[in-house]
Order: structure tokens, then sequence, then C-alpha cells
């Protein structure tokens, strides 16, 4: 994986970044005060468009966390003219757009959309924070 600089901005929701093309991820592991939130370089970001396309999809409601660790929420450029950025949360093996209700699940069992992420971000987090997350995505090993 591809490792390169990271810009820690600090706050507790997708911020805006000075560039409206980057990726933003807020890692979600706070409730009551501001989750890391890092933007992706160009390449980290074309890395995780490449995987998100491969995978598979279907429709549900998707996991959600409480306190503690609660997966990585993606905050990504507008995809065009008239729209707004795309924002997605990768959780528990699955990658899928906030709200309630039955939606389109990106389905990634073997979690490796929040590997990936977890290593592009953890320059960011502390010690402590980087060992929260791995404890829930040994869950799963």
């Amino acid at each position: 994986m591809a490792t390169g600089a990271l810009l820690l901005t600090g706050c507790s929701s997708a911020a805006p970044s000075a560039d409206p093309t980057a990726t933003t991820v807020d890692v979600g592991l706070y409730s009551g005060r501001p989750d890391p939130s890092v933007v992706l370089t160009r390449e980290q970001a074309a890395t995780l468009d490449t995987l998100l396309a491969t995978l598979p999809t279907r429709t549900g409601i998707p996991v959600t966390g409480g306190l503690g660790y609660h997966g990585f929420t993606l905050t990504r450029p507008s995809p065009g003219p008239g729209s707004g950025p795309t924002v997605l949360v990768a959780y528990r093996g699955q990658v899928a757009a906030p709200g309630t209700g039955s939606r389109e699940l990106r389905i990634d069992a073997a979690r490796n959309v929040e590997v990936t992420l977890l290593n592009d971000v953890r320059a960011a987090l502390t010690p402590e924070e980087v060992a929260i997350i791995e404890q829930d995505l040994a869950l799963a090993g």
C-alpha cells in the first residue's frame, strides 16, 4: 500500500478540504469529541476507488456502530456538476451511504477497505486509537 503525506484536520464530521477534489476520511472513534480526520493523497484515493469498484453489491440495511470504533466515513468529491459530495461509511465489512433503511451496500467480507484506510491514516492516529480499530478488525479474523 502506498503511503504518502496525510493532513490531520481534527474535525468531527466530514470537514471540507481546501482541495475540492480531495477525499476526506473521518475515523469514527468518539462521541462528544472530534474524531480524527485525514485527507487522502490522490494516490490513496485512486487505490480506494479501485478497491471499492471490485466489491459486490446488494440491497440491505448496513450494520452500524455505537460507542467506540464505528467505522471510517469517506467524503468524496462531487461526481459532477449540480451534485454534492458522496459520503460512504466503511464498517464491519460493509460500505454504504449513511442513513436509515434499506440501501445499496458494498460487501467487503475481508474488510479490505477498513484495513486499507487504517494503513492510510495510521500516522495521524495515536497508538491507542490504532489498537481500538485493530481489535475490531481482529473480530472478523
